[in-house]
Protein backbone atom coordinates (compact mmCIF):
# COMPACT_ATOMS: atom_id res chain seq x y z
CA UNK A 1 0.00 0.00 0.00
CA UNK A 2 2.85 2.41 0.87
CA UNK A 3 4.41 1.77 -2.56
CA UNK A 4 1.12 2.47 -4.35
CA UNK A 5 0.62 5.76 -2.49
CA UNK A 6 4.15 7.11 -2.95
CA UNK A 7 4.72 6.22 -6.60
CA UNK A 8 2.45 8.98 -7.99
CA UNK A 9 4.25 11.49 -5.77
CA UNK A 10 7.65 10.33 -7.00
CA UNK A 11 6.49 10.88 -10.58
CA UNK A 12 5.52 14.52 -9.92
CA UNK A 13 8.44 15.91 -11.88
CA UNK A 14 9.07 19.69 -12.08
CA UNK A 15 7.83 19.76 -15.67
CA UNK A 16 4.63 17.97 -14.69
CA UNK A 17 3.99 20.33 -11.78
CA UNK A 18 4.70 23.34 -14.00
CA UNK A 19 2.25 22.18 -16.66
CA UNK A 20 -0.44 21.52 -14.07
CA UNK A 21 0.00 25.11 -12.94
CA UNK A 22 -0.42 26.28 -16.55
CA UNK A 23 -3.67 24.34 -17.01
CA UNK A 24 -4.95 25.67 -13.67
CA UNK A 25 -4.01 29.25 -14.58
CA UNK A 26 -5.68 29.06 -17.98
CA UNK A 27 -8.97 27.91 -16.41
CA UNK A 28 -8.61 30.46 -13.63
CA UNK A 29 -8.31 33.34 -16.11
CA UNK A 30 -11.26 32.22 -18.21
CA UNK A 31 -13.54 31.90 -15.19
CA UNK A 32 -12.63 35.38 -13.94
CA UNK A 33 -13.59 36.80 -17.34
CA UNK A 34 -16.90 34.91 -17.41
CA UNK A 35 -17.63 36.12 -13.88
CA UNK A 36 -17.49 39.73 -15.09
CA UNK A 37 -19.53 39.28 -18.29
CA UNK A 38 -22.74 40.66 -16.72
CA UNK A 39 -20.91 43.88 -15.87
CA UNK A 40 -19.34 44.07 -19.35
CA UNK A 41 -22.81 43.66 -20.86
CA UNK A 42 -24.02 46.60 -18.76
CA UNK A 43 -21.04 48.76 -19.72
CA UNK A 44 -21.53 48.21 -23.45
CA UNK A 45 -25.35 47.97 -23.41
CA UNK A 46 -24.96 44.63 -25.16
CA UNK A 47 -27.87 42.35 -26.08
CA UNK A 48 -27.81 38.55 -26.10
CA UNK A 49 -27.46 38.43 -29.88
CA UNK A 50 -24.22 40.43 -29.80
CA UNK A 51 -22.88 38.43 -26.89
CA UNK A 52 -23.62 35.21 -28.79
CA UNK A 53 -21.72 36.56 -31.80
CA UNK A 54 -18.79 37.41 -29.51
CA UNK A 55 -18.76 33.82 -28.16
CA UNK A 56 -18.87 32.55 -31.74
CA UNK A 57 -15.87 34.67 -32.72
CA UNK A 58 -13.87 33.26 -29.82
CA UNK A 59 -14.50 29.75 -31.13
CA UNK A 60 -13.81 30.85 -34.70
CA UNK A 61 -10.51 32.44 -33.74
CA UNK A 62 -9.52 29.31 -31.87
CA UNK A 63 -10.37 27.04 -34.83
CA UNK A 64 -8.44 29.27 -37.24
CA UNK A 65 -5.35 29.46 -35.06
CA UNK A 66 -5.02 25.81 -34.02
CA UNK A 67 -3.75 24.51 -37.41
CA UNK A 68 -1.30 27.41 -37.53
CA UNK A 69 -0.17 26.59 -34.01
CA UNK A 70 0.35 22.93 -34.92
CA UNK A 71 2.35 23.94 -37.99
CA UNK A 72 4.45 26.41 -35.99
CA UNK A 73 5.18 23.83 -33.29
CA UNK A 74 6.16 21.19 -35.85
CA UNK A 75 8.33 23.51 -37.96
CA UNK A 76 10.03 25.55 -35.25
CA UNK A 77 9.63 24.90 -31.52
CA UNK A 78 7.14 25.00 -28.69
CA UNK A 79 8.88 28.06 -27.25
CA UNK A 80 8.34 29.88 -30.54
CA UNK A 81 4.64 29.16 -30.27
CA UNK A 82 4.66 30.42 -26.68
CA UNK A 83 6.21 33.69 -27.81
CA UNK A 84 3.31 34.16 -30.23
CA UNK A 85 0.46 32.92 -28.02
CA UNK A 86 1.44 34.69 -24.81
CA UNK A 87 1.27 38.29 -26.13
CA UNK A 88 -1.94 37.60 -28.07
CA UNK A 89 -3.84 36.14 -25.12
CA UNK A 90 -2.28 37.19 -21.84
CA UNK A 91 -1.25 40.76 -22.62
CA UNK A 92 -4.49 41.63 -24.45
CA UNK A 93 -6.64 39.97 -21.75
CA UNK A 94 -6.95 42.99 -19.38
CA UNK A 95 -7.81 45.32 -22.27
CA UNK A 96 -11.23 43.69 -22.83
CA UNK A 97 -13.18 46.16 -20.64
CA UNK A 98 -11.58 49.11 -22.49
CA UNK A 99 -13.34 48.32 -25.75
CA UNK A 100 -15.36 51.42 -26.79
CA UNK A 101 -18.26 49.55 -28.41
CA UNK A 102 -19.80 46.20 -29.23
CA UNK A 103 -18.13 45.89 -32.65
CA UNK A 104 -14.71 46.36 -31.11
CA UNK A 105 -15.65 43.93 -28.33
CA UNK A 106 -16.59 41.23 -30.86
CA UNK A 107 -13.43 41.81 -32.90
CA UNK A 108 -11.30 41.67 -29.77
CA UNK A 109 -12.88 38.33 -28.83
CA UNK A 110 -11.80 36.97 -32.23
CA UNK A 111 -8.17 37.84 -31.47
CA UNK A 112 -8.54 36.48 -27.94
CA UNK A 113 -9.85 33.21 -29.38
CA UNK A 114 -6.78 32.96 -31.62
CA UNK A 115 -4.48 33.30 -28.62
CA UNK A 116 -6.56 30.79 -26.67
CA UNK A 117 -6.41 28.26 -29.51
CA UNK A 118 -2.65 28.55 -29.87
CA UNK A 119 -2.09 28.18 -26.15
CA UNK A 120 -4.38 25.15 -26.02
CA UNK A 121 -2.23 23.44 -28.65
CA UNK A 122 0.90 24.33 -26.68
CA UNK A 123 -0.44 23.00 -23.36
CA UNK A 124 -1.65 19.73 -24.81
CA UNK A 125 1.59 19.19 -26.74
CA UNK A 126 3.50 19.54 -23.48
CA UNK A 127 1.11 17.11 -21.78
CA UNK A 128 1.78 14.60 -24.56
CA UNK A 129 5.55 14.88 -23.94
CA UNK A 130 5.10 14.09 -20.24
CA UNK A 131 2.78 11.19 -21.04
CA UNK A 132 5.45 9.66 -23.28
CA UNK A 133 8.14 10.13 -20.65
CA UNK A 134 6.19 8.53 -17.80
CA UNK A 135 4.52 5.92 -20.07
CA UNK A 136 1.06 6.41 -18.55
CA UNK A 137 -2.14 8.27 -19.51
CA UNK A 138 -2.08 11.68 -17.81
CA UNK A 139 -4.05 13.96 -20.11
CA UNK A 140 -7.21 13.80 -17.99
CA UNK A 141 -5.27 14.83 -14.87
CA UNK A 142 -4.04 17.97 -16.63
CA UNK A 143 -7.52 18.86 -17.86
CA UNK A 144 -8.83 18.29 -14.34
CA UNK A 145 -6.55 21.11 -13.20
CA UNK A 146 -8.17 23.34 -15.83
CA UNK A 147 -11.58 22.58 -14.31
CA UNK A 148 -10.25 23.22 -10.80
CA UNK A 149 -8.88 26.52 -12.08
CA UNK A 150 -12.33 27.39 -13.45
CA UNK A 151 -13.88 26.55 -10.08
CA UNK A 152 -11.38 28.71 -8.19
CA UNK A 153 -11.54 31.49 -10.77
CA UNK A 154 -15.31 31.77 -10.51
CA UNK A 155 -15.04 32.13 -6.74
CA UNK A 156 -12.29 34.70 -7.18
CA UNK A 157 -14.42 36.62 -9.67
CA UNK A 158 -17.28 36.69 -7.18
CA UNK A 159 -14.91 38.10 -4.55
CA UNK A 160 -13.75 40.90 -6.88
CA UNK A 161 -17.40 41.81 -7.58
CA UNK A 162 -18.12 41.81 -3.84
CA UNK A 163 -15.14 44.13 -3.24
CA UNK A 164 -16.48 46.45 -5.97
CA UNK A 165 -13.39 46.31 -8.20
CA UNK A 166 -13.84 47.79 -11.66
CA UNK A 167 -13.46 45.24 -14.46
CA UNK A 168 -10.18 46.62 -15.81
CA UNK A 169 -8.43 46.53 -12.41
CA UNK A 170 -9.78 43.03 -11.83
CA UNK A 171 -8.55 41.71 -15.18
CA UNK A 172 -5.17 43.44 -14.80
CA UNK A 173 -4.52 41.87 -11.38
CA UNK A 174 -5.47 38.42 -12.65
CA UNK A 175 -3.30 38.85 -15.73
CA UNK A 176 -0.22 39.94 -13.76
CA UNK A 177 -0.61 37.03 -11.35
CA UNK A 178 -1.08 34.58 -14.23
CA UNK A 179 1.95 35.84 -16.16
CA UNK A 180 4.04 35.38 -12.99
CA UNK A 181 3.00 31.72 -12.84
CA UNK A 182 3.65 31.22 -16.55
CA UNK A 183 7.10 32.83 -16.34
CA UNK A 184 8.01 30.06 -13.90
CA UNK A 185 6.30 27.27 -15.83
CA UNK A 186 7.72 28.11 -19.26
CA UNK A 187 11.22 27.28 -18.06
CA UNK A 188 10.18 23.62 -18.05
CA UNK A 189 8.58 23.59 -21.52
CA UNK A 190 10.33 21.45 -24.11
CA UNK A 191 9.99 20.91 -27.83
CA UNK A 192 7.38 18.32 -28.80
CA UNK A 193 9.17 17.55 -32.10
CA UNK A 194 12.81 16.78 -32.87
CA UNK A 195 14.87 18.39 -35.63
CA UNK A 196 14.50 15.27 -37.83
CA UNK A 197 10.73 15.22 -37.34
CA UNK A 198 10.50 18.87 -38.40
CA UNK A 199 12.25 18.10 -41.68
CA UNK A 200 9.63 15.52 -42.68
CA UNK A 201 6.61 17.42 -41.36
CA UNK A 202 3.72 17.89 -43.79
CA UNK A 203 0.05 18.82 -43.53
CA UNK A 204 -2.42 15.99 -44.10
CA UNK A 205 -6.13 15.36 -43.95
CA UNK A 206 -7.45 13.71 -40.76
CA UNK A 207 -8.13 9.99 -40.82
CA UNK A 208 -11.63 8.51 -40.40
CA UNK A 209 -10.94 7.61 -36.77
CA UNK A 210 -9.65 11.12 -36.09
CA UNK A 211 -12.82 12.60 -37.59
CA UNK A 212 -14.89 10.39 -35.31
CA UNK A 213 -12.99 11.51 -32.23
CA UNK A 214 -13.23 15.11 -33.40
CA UNK A 215 -17.01 14.82 -33.75
CA UNK A 216 -17.35 13.52 -30.20
CA UNK A 217 -15.17 16.35 -28.88
CA UNK A 218 -17.16 18.90 -30.90
CA UNK A 219 -20.46 17.74 -29.40
CA UNK A 220 -18.97 17.78 -25.92
CA UNK A 221 -17.53 21.28 -26.26
CA UNK A 222 -20.81 22.67 -27.65
CA UNK A 223 -22.57 21.75 -24.42
CA UNK A 224 -19.70 22.70 -22.15
CA UNK A 225 -19.16 26.06 -23.85
CA UNK A 226 -22.84 26.97 -23.86
CA UNK A 227 -23.23 26.27 -20.15
CA UNK A 228 -19.98 27.81 -18.93
CA UNK A 229 -20.00 30.96 -21.09
CA UNK A 230 -23.69 31.78 -20.60
CA UNK A 231 -23.88 30.75 -16.93
CA UNK A 232 -23.34 34.12 -15.26
CA UNK A 233 -25.45 36.00 -17.82
CA UNK A 234 -28.30 33.50 -17.34
CA UNK A 235 -28.13 33.76 -13.57
CA UNK A 236 -28.30 37.56 -13.64
CA UNK A 237 -30.84 38.09 -16.45
CA UNK A 238 -33.14 35.07 -16.00
CA UNK A 239 -32.77 33.83 -12.42
CA UNK A 240 -32.37 37.43 -11.19
CA UNK A 241 -29.55 36.83 -8.74
CA UNK A 242 -26.91 39.47 -8.08
CA UNK A 243 -23.59 39.64 -9.88
CA UNK A 244 -21.83 38.50 -6.69
CA UNK A 245 -23.68 35.17 -6.61
CA UNK A 246 -23.83 34.54 -10.37
CA UNK A 247 -20.27 33.16 -10.73
CA UNK A 248 -21.08 30.38 -8.28
CA UNK A 249 -23.27 28.79 -10.95
CA UNK A 250 -20.08 28.39 -12.99
CA UNK A 251 -18.30 26.92 -9.97
CA UNK A 252 -21.12 24.41 -9.52
CA UNK A 253 -20.87 23.40 -13.17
Amino acid sequence: MYFELTMPLLQMTPSRIALKLVFFTFGFMQANLIARLPRLIEMLSMDNRTLGIAFFTVALGSVLSMPVAGWLTARTSDRSLAMVALPVYFILFPLIPLMPGTNEFVGFFLILGMGSGMFNVLMNAQAFIIEKELKKPLMTSFHALFSIGMFAGAGCGSMFVKLDFDVFSHMLIICIASISVLAFALRYFRDSTTASERQVFSLRLPSTSMLGIGTIIFCSIVGEGAISEWSTTYMVNVVNVGQVLAPWALSAF
